[in-house]
């Protein structure tokens, strides 16, 4: 769903002499809405990454999984289109509807439930909220890890637009474009759109099967409007429909050779070689989704209202072989995959002038989430001819919340000191049915279909949030206590044994500091937080179930760590910047986790306890310097390089399989000519061509799948703007 960068500012990049020559040496001041509402990124008692549009540009992040590169603690991985974040170790690797993420992706404040959905492309933003532990207060919805919080351009009055052409290598094409400006005198209007294409870096060194995506393509268009009727009234509402094509996305490579379509077929041939793939049946990810929100904003003076309607319709159509082998052994689909998710939030905010603030609100959020079917096919494997199991299944989840937060100055102690309560009340629904059938290739009934058991259950749960934090001269303190709360899910792929597991909760403990000194020419931000984890969410393998999956809840586990970044206005023209974290977690009770043995590919019960949990380095960093060096009139020289290093994590809780350490180089040079208005721009990702997984997809009796991350890309950028 990778539709590349499109729509951001590139400001920064392009100042005139007279716009530098005189300016102060000092960092530019953020301004975030992790509280709901407006305030500056070093007065919020939070641990946050905020990425601007500029710094977007500069590091060609172009989707939501390369933010991890300068996000410290974020690990996003993906399988088979599904997006698998972690943050300081808390995630979730599940790949089915109605599993929503333990770490939530926001899009202008609307939940975005379906895992195949959230690996966005970055249509348009204006920049990008990391907010690090539970969110159980103002994101309460399965916020137990953290929240990735986008926010789009909104046009205004002023005319603009931008348009930028890209190619590079795997023959790599794509264009993009936004023009917004003002319609009558209250109405202002965005059009934001892009496409892409370029070639996989996956090859198949047998014959690609009918069916499978050849080209790696994405489209994509929003149109935003802002209405202000009057002067307290604002409606702003937007439409955004995608769609990609991928073969890279559901592909992977065998790494294990023993595994039984090998044994199976001896001769079968091996793809174990980097950004190589095999197998008999076609291989396609093909998402889908609109998008339609709007956002009323009404301004009472004592307060203002504030709704977030959502509605977001996703259908994902998947193939792609089970076993590495080029033999009709067994594949796999899901024709299609569907998410139908409408989201109604309302908050009551107090004024920025107020002594107290606070906020309280209602949540109200329902999808249908369904395989309609999902296919297994046997070919050789159990006989001559072909089967399809097919698995129909759906799950209706409906979520009530209430809501609210106040922060009270305490100034009866010290000036500077504030107390920050808040709490959430969440109450879950969830409703399963599920059918399979057994067909031949024609499409025949082979079997009567089963019907299984309806189910259906509740959670509920409160979650608080108490912060203390004190600012004295420019150096803000805090501590805080949260919680955090996940929902069961049912586990549609295995309608005998569906579930469901039960929810997850996580208590966290934080402290942190946010520092500027040096006239502001330098910003120190830490945090050290302690986990309590537990019911965690796992998915394990069935081997007595021919290798299904299964979830289960593991017992508990604890996670601890510190984190810190720093930014550096080392001149008016060049900034570094450097962030890290250390991080420490296991499960304290995890008796029998059922796991693959890495030699034989057997099942194999083991004890976790003690094990690290899945997708948590101990260590990672990131470090970089953004140059920008004006020419004189209107046109500059601007270069940037970007350094990220991953010191290597378990794939899962049995701690067999792990991904080395890697890191990553990633630089820009361009220049802009005189006039300001066109750039252009060469740029390098993964440069050392390091090779990496972007995920594991199973580890099964057919062997250990992973997918390998991108190799290195590089390319050639020109954006006109006006």
């Amino acid at each position: 769903m990778t539709l590349g960068l499109l729509a951001v500012s590139v400001a920064s990049h392009a100042q005139s002499a007279a716009d530098t020559s005189s300016a102060p040496v000092a960092l530019e001041e953020i301004t975030v809405t992790a509280q709901k509402r407006s305030e500056n990124l070093q007065d919020v008692p939070l641990a946050v990454t905020a990425i601007t549009a500029a710094s977007l540009v500069a590091n060609k992040i172009d989707t939501t999984q390369d933010l991890q590169l300068l996000s410290p603690s974020l690990v996003y991985n993906a399988a088979s289109g599904y997006a698998q974040p972690f943050l300081r170790g808390i995630g979730s690797d599940f790949t089915l509807p109605n599993a929503d993420p333990s770490v939530a992706t926001y899009i202008d404040g609307a939940f975005v439930a379906n895992q195949q959905a959230t690996i966005e492309n970055l249509l348009g933003v204006e920049r990008v909220e990391v907010l690090e532990g539970p969110q159980g207060t103002l994101y309460g919805r399965n916020a137990v890890g953290g929240a990735i919080s986008i926010y789009t351009l909104t046009p205004s009055q002023t005319p603009e637009g931008q348009v930028t052409l890209t190619t590079g290598n795997f023959a790599r094409k794509e264009g993009s474009a936004y023009f917004s400006g003002g319609v009558t005198s209250d109405l202002a209007v965005g059009v934001y759109l892009a496409a892409s294409e370029m070639n996989p870096y996956v090859e198949q060194i047998s014959p690609p099967a009918s069916g499978s995506a050849h080209v790696e393509s994405n489209t994509g268009i929003r149109v935003k409007a802002v209405y202000t009727p009057t002067d307290r009234l604002t409606l702003t509402g937007s439409v955004e429909a995608t769609h990609s094509d991928s073969f890279d996305a559901d592909e992977y490579r065998q790494l294990a050779a023993n595994g039984l379509g090998f044994l199976l077929f001896p001769t079968a041939p091996r793809n174990g070689e980097p950004y190589t793939a095999t197998g008999y049946f076609p291989t396609y990810n093909r998402t889908s989704q609109q998008s339609y929100t709007l956002r009323e904003q009404y301004d009472f003076g004592w307060s203002n209202l504030v709704g977030i309607s959502n509605y977001r319709n996703v259908r994902n159509f998947g193939a792609f072989d089970l076993t590495g082998v080029d033999e009709p052994i067994l594949g796999g689909a899901a024709n299609p995959e569907t998410s139908r998710q409408y989201s109604q939030e309302l908050q009551l905010l107090s004024p920025a002038s107020s002594t107290v603030q606070w906020i309280g609100g209602l949540y109200f959020f329902h999808e249908v989430g369904a395989f309609d079917p999902d296919q297994t096919e046997s070919g050789l494997l159990f006989g001559p001819g072909y089967a399809s199991d097919n698995i129909f299944g759906s799950v209706v989840t409906k979520s009530y919340a209430a809501f609210g937060q106040a922060t009270l100055p305490l100034d009866f102690i010290a000036h500077g000191i504030q107390l920050t309560l808040g709490g959430r009340y969440t109450d879950d629904h969830k409703s399963y049915v599920g059918s399979t059938t057994l067909t031949d290739a024609a499409g025949a009934l082979l079997a009567p279909a089963t019907t299984f058991p309806t189910s259906s259950k509740s959670w509920s749960e409160f979650t608080p949030k108490v912060t203390l934090d004190y600012k004295v001269n420019d150096v803000l303190y805090y501590a805080t206590y949260s919680k955090g709360f996940k929902a069961g899910v049912y586990n549609i792929a295995t309608p005998a044994n569906p579930g469901p597991v039960n929810p997850e909760t996580l208590n966290a403990y934080e402290i942190g500091e946010k520092a500027r000194m040096f006239d502001s020419r330098l910003q120190w931000n830490s945090s050290a937080y302690y986990y309590d984890y537990k019911n965690l969410q796992v998915e394990v393998i069935d081997f007595a179930a021919a290798g299904a999956t299964l979830l289960e809840n593991a017992a508990q586990a604890k996670a601890y760590g510190l984190e810190s970044s720093l930014e550096f206005a080392l001149t008016s023209e060049l900034k570094a910047t450097a962030q890290g974290a250390w991080e420490h977690t296991k499960y304290t009770k995890y008796d029998s986790f059922s796991a693959v043995n890495p030699l034989t590919l057997g099942s194999e019960s083991v004890d976790a306890t003690g094990n690290q949990l899945q997708r948590a380095p101990k260590w990672i960093g990131s470090g970089g310097l953004e140059y920008t060096k004006p020419l004189g009139a209107g046109s500059s020289f601007h270069a940037s390089t970007n350094l990220y290093y991953n010191g290597g994590f378990f794939w899962t809780a049995a701690n067999t399989f792990k991904q080395s350490p890697y890191a990553l180089l990633n630089a820009s040079v361009g220049y802009t000519l005189p006039g300001d208005h066109f750039t252009v721009t060469g740029w390098g990702k993964n440069l050392t061509n390091r090779l990496y997984e972007a995920g594991l997809v199973t580890a099964s009796p057919f062997g250990v799948f992973a997918s390998d991350a991108p190799p290195r890309m590089y390319g050639i950028s020109g954006q006109y703007k006006f």
